[in-house]
């Protein structure tokens, strides 16, 4: 079998690599090990569709939603292991994401190289076992880029037992991963700071203006004021509405607040967005969640929910998103559109037709040629009323 190289070189094309993956599936029998680059939302697609063109082999899916440190236990329990073929694994750069190190002496690795993650410490070592224990089993490790660059470098072993690596998507992705570890840091940095601010308030030992000054000076030069990306861990907003409960107390500005949290808005909305890139839907909505919490007329905020909540096929829960978007922002045609298509996926034709005419007459691009090839109005293409639609003015 041909490996299909990590290589920023001009590589196979996603659905070449795909059938090689596949022939490579289809006559493997017993033990192996494969891993496929690509990211968590390409991954659920190709699942999807080995699942469809493998009907012959019994397959289940590993979702890990958590950091793990022993995967053999949790397949060993397995419900009908013995019976399986394939077993697709997702989700285990979870167990890598606290390693990563920005800036790794400044030339771009953010890989952490004094300490091994503890769930690499386990493959390493256990590989042998997985071999003799799980003889009917190919495992497909599905991962983004970082960390197979990651396994590569600190799991040697382990790696060097698979078939290679499939590459379903390029690295373009990195930049994004990149960001997001560089950002983490810095993010916890600012909380630290932030928490010198808050205990000069309620001391009262030294200037708060001055730490102030300090961390809004901090926060400007960490993310340049573009809001950049970083893990709050849900910590921040509770801490942003600290100089309120005290300004009643210690006379402090609100201007203060004003700033500190429009900074902060701009760097979990901005967190949210790349973290939708990365298909990583049910995270960005978090991010979302917090923004909206300390402002609710974020139209991007609302706007961007539903775009996530779409991604995970929750029409409904994202119609409602759509709607407030439309009461900040009447003229924001992207979400009267997106509002038909929901309904047009729901099955709830006289919603989506009545929007989507909404969508044409706000918007001054042409929304006809979206609807003419969206899957959500499908069932609507021989209703006469939607052909009327697709007309363009004369």
């Amino acid at each position: 079998m041909s490996e299909v190289k990590l290589s920023e070189n001009t590589s196979p094309s996603p659905e070449e690599v795909y059938q090689s993956l596949l022939r490579s599936l289809k006559r493997r029998k017993g033990f192996g090990i494969v891993f496929v680059q690509c990211s968590p939302a390409e991954g659920k697609r190709l699942i999807q569709r080995v699942q469809q063109d493998l009907p012959q082999k019994q397959m289940e899916t590993l979702t890990l939603d958590q950091p793990i440190r022993n995967l053999y236990d949790i397949i060993a329990n397995l419900a009908d292991r013995d019976k399986l073929n394939l077993l697709f694994i997702e989700g285990l750069e979870k167990s890598l994401e606290e390693y990563i190190k920005p800036g790794y002496r400044g030339d771009g690795d953010y890989y952490n190289m004094d300490t091994v993650p503890p769930i690499l410490n386990h493959l390493n070592q256990r590989r042998e076992i997985f071999r003799d224990r799980f003889t009917n089993l190919c495992f497909v490790f599905i991962l983004p880029y970082f960390a197979i660059k990651y396994f590569i470098r600190r799991a040697p072993d382990f790696f060097d037992w698979s078939a290679g690596v499939f590459a379903i998507s390029s690295p373009q992705e990195q930049p994004l991963i990149d960001e997001f570890y560089k950002t983490s840091k810095a993010l916890k940095e600012i909380k630290d700071n932030f928490d010198e601010f808050s205990e000069a308030i309620l001391d009262n030992s030294y200037r708060w203006e001055e730490k102030y000054e300090q961390l809004t000076h901090h926060l400007m030069q960490t993310f340049n004021m573009q809001g950049k990306i970083g893990d709050s861990s849900g910590k921040l907003p509770s801490i942003l509405y600290l100089p309120f409960k005290l300004n009643e107390n210690y006379k402090l500005p609100l201007s203060y607040c004003d700033r500190l949290i429009e900074i902060y808005l701009s760097i979990e909305l901005n967190r949210g967005n790349i973290l939708k890139e990365l298909g990583r839907w049910e995270e960005a909505i978090n991010s979302y969640n917090r923004v909206i919490e300390i402002q609710q007329n974020l139209y991007q905020a609302w706007y961007n929910k539903g775009d996530a909540l779409e991604k995970l096929g929750q029409w409904e829960k994202a119609i409602p998103c759509y709607n407030k978007v439309i009461e900040i922002k009447p003229d924001f045609y992207q979400a009267i559109y997106k509002k038909a298509a929901s309904y047009g996926m729901i099955g709830n034709t006289e919603s989506a037709l009545e929007n989507l005419q909404r969508a044409i007459e706000t918007s001054s691009h042409d929304v006809r040629e979206w609807a003419k090839t969206n899957p959500a109005f499908k069932e609507l293409r021989l209703d006469p009323r939607f052909q009327e639609l697709m007309k363009p003015y004369s």
